[in-house]
C-alpha cells in the first residue's frame, strides 16, 4: 500500500510572476491561454485560479484565458 501526503506553500507574488510570463507568452502566440489546475481537489489551486484570473484581467485583458 502506498500513500502520499504533500503540503505546498504558495505566495501570490510568485503566482502573479508566473501569470505574467504566461500572458506575455500568449501575446506572442495568439492571445490564448489554457489554465489547467485541480481546483476541485487542492486548496492552493483555488488560490492559483483566483490570482491568475485577476492578474490576466488586470494585466492582459486582450488575452483569452480558459480554464480546463
Amino acid at each position: 500500500e502506498e500513500e502520499a501526503i504533500g503540503r505546498s506553500g504558495e505566495k501570490t507574488s510568485g503566482m502573479e510572476r508566473i501569470a505574467q510570463v504566461a500572458s506575455d507568452t500568449a501575446r506572442a502566440r495568439g492571445n490564448r491561454v489554457w489554465w489547467g489546475d485541480k481546483a476541485n481537489v487542492l486548496e492552493t489551486a483555488v488560490l492559483w485560479r483566483r490570482v491568475g484570473t485577476e492578474d490576466f484581467a488586470k494585466r492582459a485583458p486582450e488575452v483569452e484565458l480558459r480554464h480546463m
